[in-house]
């Protein structure tokens, strides 16, 4: 027999959210162009509203239920995060409709330049 339990649950961040959504076109020369590609990074939702996909909410469940207990049970905290736990929905709105805050990151390859 298959039981299912919902919880409700309200996310905090202790660290600014980071979106990097995969943009298939040609990488931007200036800084206005930094600031639209950024912009167009945002995940949103069809009201336009900023949101945090399902799967990567998911993503940083399983990384955290590996981080409890020792080794085989780290795996098996993984593995039961992957198979039992399901979204209502594939994107949760965060609240804003705009940024708070774009970052350009510096990028650079071990080997390659300064480091």
């Amino acid at each position: 027999m298959i039981t299912k339990t919902e919880y409700e649950a309200e996310l905090e961040s202790l660290s600014p959210l980071k979106m990097d959504k995969w943009l298939d076109e040609a990488q931007p020369k200036s800084e206005a162009g930094y600031k639209k590609q950024a912009e167009l990074k945002v995940y949103l939702n069809e009201k336009k509203e900023i949101c945090i996909p399902a799967n990567s909410i998911k993503a940083s469940m399983r990384l955290a239920s590996s981080e409890i207990g020792k080794k085989m049970e780290a795996k098996k905290n993984r593995q039961t995060v992957s198979s039992a736990v399901f979204f209502e929905k594939d994107m949760y709105p965060i609240g804003k409709k705009k940024p708070d805050m774009i970052v350009e990151d510096v990028v650079t390859i071990l080997g390659l330049g300064a480091k």
